[in-house]
């Protein structure tokens, strides 16, 4: 019986496909939540600026 958590045996990089060399998940909402932290950082800056100068 094989071990599950022993690593998979190396694959010639060229063979790979996307989804196999891709090291993480897509999806889930992270490109709102970057474009909402940019957008709360842009504020923050011009909030600051304002008080500032």
């Amino acid at each position: 019986m094989m071990d599950k958590t022993a690593p998979m045996p190396a694959k010639d990089p060229e063979a790979l496909s996307t989804n196999e060399v891709r090291q993480g998940e897509t999806g889930h909402g992270v490109r709102y939540m970057l474009i909402f932290s940019l957008g709360a950082a842009v504020v923050a800056l011009a909030a600051a600026w304002v008080f500032v100068v």
